[in-house]
């Protein structure tokens, strides 16, 4: 277990690491560009625009890649095999992007709000596409639990993307040059990814291995499709309705959720392979366990952390952004509430993939994406085809989230419950207590001191040692658990594990 949280905390490190550095991009942007919140909506419009048909470069088949590579299936075989699927459908990818935007231009002959918006869908096309490429290097290191790998290359992406992007900012290059940057950090993280493949075998796909991938993402196919679609078309029906601004107020409602749902991601990439092997094995009760404990730790962690940024909003955003996102307050709270949740759901999820049954899995996806997507369309649209609707704007996205993700909570746990026989462990509902707690008494406490990001930090920092004891006392936080985790933080203990991968050691 001390291995797993380990690889666990490296994935959320890099998570953060990355939610920081678009922290940081959106307040260079809304600070130190002219029209920051037009900038930033067009650069998430195009993000999210040519986003919507990137799950063409997945379908599926970086699960079924991890989850080859773990049962222990050839690895060179895989790794051909994987390699030939993601060059096809990335070259997919790319013409059904410029069909859609030659139909939309040409055909129906619509429009953008800006010649930059078009540009911006060619760019971040380019991004998408390259991304691709990098996934070949991560989710074969993830299916070899090789999870400091993967993670340097994404560090890499992070770490060169923020460095481009701040010079551009300073530079004043501009908008299109500052979209590029995007793309130059996915090429560095490419760059990290073949010097860490180097000795890796690779060897022709085979009819057998093309089918055995086919089978397993066949059932997710259709719910990559949905929940890509149901995670960028927010900001194209923003855009569409309400323009570039309103989509900044929902990208920085978006980046937070992302950063929420970090948590448990991190933890959920290390459980997936673990899961599968215990599968594999016949041991569904250590699996049951295991999800578990993963679900313990996500609620004991992004709860906190998720309530702190509701109850503070009003401080995070002036302070962290800029206070021309005052008016995304509540999309921020709602869309940070749907990232817990979504967070808490991931374990029984990654349990329901681990008994090779992602047909249920993508049914569960497909479902949520669905409903997503409609309510998308209602709340946000002020009316469609002259029916008045409820013209929410970004708060109606947001709400989307959020109910879709409470529906799946029920129908996730149950189907998890039949199949394996796991049973929810109702101890979360203490970290909300305690969450709750804290923020009531930071609040009559005082925060007006808390200008600053050093008072902001300072003031989380008070507000999580609060929970932590509340949490001692009631007895949702033990020794065992406060020795697992300053065992797994111990930062020597970290470097040593992160080197010994390297050299391959591991």
């Amino acid at each position: 277990m001390a291995s797993m949280s380990r690889q666990s905390v490296l994935i959320f490190l890099s998570n953060v690491l990355g939610s920081l550095a678009g922290f940081a991009t959106m307040f260079f942007i809304l600070r130190y560009m002219d029209q920051g919140n037009l900038v930033l909506g067009t650069i998430a419009f195009g993000m999210g625009f040519a986003g919507l048909f990137s799950s063409i470069n997945n379908l599926g088949f970086a699960q079924a890649h991890i989850k080859r590579i773990s049962e222990g299936q050839d690895l060179a075989r895989c790794n051909g095999t994987y390699i030939f699927l993601k060059l096809v459908l990335t070259s997919i990818y790319i013409i059904v992007v410029l069909c859609v935007i030659y139909t939309w231009t040409n055909i129906i002959g619509n429009g953008f709000e800006s010649s930059y918006q078009l540009i911006s869908i060619y760019l971040f096309m380019i991004y998408w596409a390259l991304f691709s490429i990098s996934s070949i290097f991560i989710s074969t290191f993830l299916g070899q639990k090789h999870i400091a790998k993967s993670q340097l290359i994404q560090l890499s992406i992070h770490v060169s993307r923020f460095t481009a992007i701040v010079v551009v900012i300073f530079s004043a290059l501009g908008i299109i040059i500052l979209m590029w940057s995007y793309s130059f950090g996915i090429l560095i993280g490419i760059f990290i990814g073949i010097i860490l493949f180097r000795g890796i075998p690779i060897s022709m796909p085979t009819r057998s291995y093309l089918k055995s991938y086919a089978r397993f993402a066949y059932p997710l196919a259709i719910s990559s499709v949905l929940v890509i679609a149901a995670t960028n078309i927010d900001v194209v029906i923003i855009q569409y309705f309400w323009g570039a601004v309103k989509v900044s107020y929902f990208f920085a409602a978006q980046r937070i959720w992302i950063m929420i749902l970090s948590i448990g991601t991190a933890v959920a990439t290390v459980l997936f392979p673990y899961l599968s092997h215990k599968h594999a094995s016949k041991q569904l009760l250590q699996a049951n366990k295991i999800a578990l404990l993963a679900e313990k730790y996500i609620a004991m962690i992004t709860i906190p952390i998720g309530f702190f940024i509701i109850s503070f909003t009003g401080l995070v955003i002036p302070i962290l952004l800029s206070s021309a996102m005052m008016p995304a307050t509540h999309t921020i709270q709602i869309m940070t509430l749907s990232g817990i949740v979504y967070a808490l759901n991931l374990p029984y999820d990654m349990l329901i993939m681990g008994i090779d049954r992602s047909d249920i899995s993508g049914k569960l996806a497909s479902g949520r994406a669905i409903i997503n997507i409609f309510l998308s369309f209602l709340f946000v649209s002020p009316a469609i085809f002259g029916i008045e609707l409820f013209g929410l704007g970004p708060v109606g996205s947001a709400l989307a989230s959020l109910i879709s993700m409470l529906l799946l909570t029920v129908v996730v746990r149950h189907t998890a419950w039949k199949k394996t026989g796991i049973s929810s462990d109702p101890r979360f509902l203490m970290y909300i207590d305690a969450a709750i707690i804290s923020a009531i008494f930071i609040i009559f406490a005082g925060t007006s001191w808390a200008t600053r990001w050093y008072t902001l930090s300072l003031l989380g920092l008070l507000y999580l040692g609060l929970y932590a004891a509340i949490l001692y006392v009631i007895g949702g936080l033990k020794k065992d658990d406060v020795s697992l985790i300053l065992d797994t933080v111990n930062p020597l203990k970290m470097i040593r594990y992160i080197g010994d991968e390297i050299r391959g050691k591991n």
